[in-house]
């Protein structure tokens, strides 16, 4: 069974895990049977909310309390929809959506164009994602527009727990 130290992280609440010794007989010939900061490997905790359940507090590991949990559980997701929305901006922007037999642009400059025509709604002529330009008739505008709107609600169609 191998031994690990734990180490403190000076600029942020995680602990440092390095290898120490390789058995019970190397971690006795240290002298560091008792370290209270050295545990087996396979009983160091996993990382909850991004941090480890365990903390330093007077040079010995403790747990951290329920509510400094809830804090960094708070904080954790927090930054996940963070994500989650930044992934979604990013989806959106490198996706396409299809109304009849062809797929159109979602990135910025055609998101742009389809405000701009959902805001004077006539018949225009539009880009697909070949470079293709396509008719759109007025009386299929709002077709189109819904496809469109579908889209982005697929992509962003995400639960924040």
């Amino acid at each position: 069974m191998r031994f690990v130290k734990a180490f403190p992280d000076p600029d942020r609440p995680i602990i440092r895990w390095a290898l120490w010794a390789n058995n019970l007989e190397e971690l006795t010939a240290m002298g560091d049977v008792n370290n209270p900061l050295i545990l087996p490997e396979n009983e160091v905790p996993e990382n909850i909310y991004g941090v480890c359940p365990l903390k330093f507090d007077n040079g010995i590991l403790v747990a951290r309390d329920e509510i400094e949990m809830e804090t960094y559980q708070v904080v954790f997701e927090q930054k996940s929809a963070i994500l989650t929305a930044a992934e979604s901006i990013q989806t959106i922007g490198s996706d396409k959506f299809t109304y009849g037999s062809n797929d159109y642009p979602m990135h910025q400059a055609a998101q742009l164009r389809y405000a701009a025509v959902a805001a004077s709604p006539k018949g225009i002529d539009m880009m697909n994602v070949k470079g293709e330009i396509v008719h759109i008739a007025s009386a299929n505008l709002s077709a189109f527009l819904n496809a469109y709107y579908d889209k982005i609600i697929e992509i962003t169609n995400y639960t924040i727990a």
